[in-house]
């Protein structure tokens, strides 16, 4: 597979070249917002190490704090002969990702969660694109942005920053799409043209979450322990159209990717990780103003390691509304599955019923409830509000955890 997708992006893109292309005038825009987040939040679970001396241990923890999250892109466009259009995008932000673990930092001994302060490299391609389709080269998002689910508005409720506000060494981070969708890696991607309303994308990344100038080709050396997969292939599928005042859009995604065993050798005791297949659906409905939409996703062997197999999946349904300047939403996600996120080992035991010790990290059950609204006052500035409210069932009873998360917010998109 990963050889015939090399041979079709060399052949789409020496097709693009075949006519000798004159020099003309360069387009460079520069867009991007600031995002400032007053939230206030709530997790049952946790216990405040500077509380601890003098509060019982299990005291919920009811704060407010602040966050500013920037993203800064700089595109160039530019046209060729014979139709070809090409260009370049650069986009900087600081927010989080796996190189930063998702936003994770320490105070002290404390778990609470930050974006940097530096602006990171969150995407970095170049394409080219005419009637043959689109060819992306660099570091992106790849196929998966075909893919649609559970409408969402300003800060995105369950797709949201609202779990940047909770522990993560505590809850799971649970995306819509299950593997994060947002999964920027140095590869090749390749989109066909739209036909009666379909549209394919696929891609090639030979190690996921690698980028920039990282190079994990040296096998057996630390340089391997960045990432659990290598050779990821996604592809989708995407149908858009309309029936009277109704639009439609179908998506189907398929991720498959080789477990790095490579960890093997670096990390001792790290068991297999095995080799996945993960498969989605979803779908979105528009009339009036009103868009509904659902997606399911099952991940297969994802973030699993040799032993596991319990079911994991993630399920999401909401709506929204468009009204003038204003916008409406609300969305649930549910979900359950492995959680290699918990740095800080897993819950302490016993085990609930059913599982057995290599399941230590499984998450029975997530689910999550959002409700959003925008306002948009000029061109540029948006008022917001998220409200999202979470249950976790963890392994074991120290893994349980709820709360709430209300956000506001105030932007500027530029």
């Amino acid at each position: 597979m990963r050889k015939i997708l090399l041979a079709s992006s060399a052949l789409v893109g020496v097709a693009m070249l075949a006519a000798p292309a004159f020099a003309g005038d360069l387009t460079v825009k520069l867009s991007g917002y600031d995002d400032v987040m007053l939230g206030q939040f709530s997790e049952s679970e946790h216990v405040d190490p500077v509380l601890t001396a003098s509060v019982p241990a299990g005291n919920a923890r009811n704060n407010i704090g602040m966050q500013n999250l920037f993203d800064i892109n700089v595109s160039v466009e530019g046209k060729g002969s014979n139709n070809l259009d090409y260009g370049a995008m650069i986009s900087l932000w600081n927010g989080p990702s796996y190189t930063n673990g998702w936003g994770t930092a320490g105070v002290g001994t404390s778990t609470r969660q930050f974006s940097s302060t530096t602006a990171d490299e969150q995407q970095a391609y170049i394409w080219m694109s005419n009637n043959w389709g689109k060819l992306m080269l660099g570091d992106a998002h790849g196929a998966t942005d075909l893919f649609v689910y559970a409408p969402t508005v300003g800060s995105n409720q369950i797709d949201g920053y609202y779990q940047q506000f909770l522990d993560l060494n505590k809850v799971w981070r649970a995306t819509p799409t299950f593997i994060d969708n947002n999964e920027s890696s140095t590869r090749i991607t390749y989109y066909t043209p739209k036909v009666s309303g379909f549209q394919a994308g696929i891609s090639y990344a030979p190690d996921l979450y690698s980028q920039g100038m990282n190079n994990n080709a040296v096998s057996g050396t630390v340089l391997t322990n960045t990432n659990f997969y290598q050779n990821q292939v996604e592809g989708a599928l995407a149908w858009a159209g309309s029936f009277d005042k109704f639009n439609f859009k179908v998506s189907g995604l398929a991720t498959t990717a080789e477990g790095n065993q490579d960890l093997i050798a670096v990390l001792s005791g790290t068991p297999p990780v095995q080799d996945y297949l993960s498969l989605g659906i979803g779908g979105q409905a528009s009339y009036a103003g009103f868009t509904l939409g659902a997606s399911y996703t099952d991940p297969g062997h994802y973030d699993e390691v040799k032993g596991q197999g319990k079911q994991q999946y993630m399920a999401t349904v909401g709506g929204k509304y468009d009204w003038n300047q204003a916008a409406f939403a609300i969305n649930f996600e549910d979900g359950e599955g492995y959680n290699t996120g918990w740095a800080a080992g897993a819950p302490a035991p016993p085990l609930k019923a059913g599982l057995l010790p290599v399941d230590a990290d499984y998450v029975r059950n997530y689910m999550a409830i959002g409700f959003g609204a925008t306002y948009t006052w000029f061109p540029g500035l948006v008022s917001g509000v998220d409200v999202v409210l979470f249950n976790q069932a963890g392994p074991t009873a120290a893994g349980d955890d709820n709360g709430e998360v209300v956000l506001l917010s105030q932007r500027v998109n530029f």
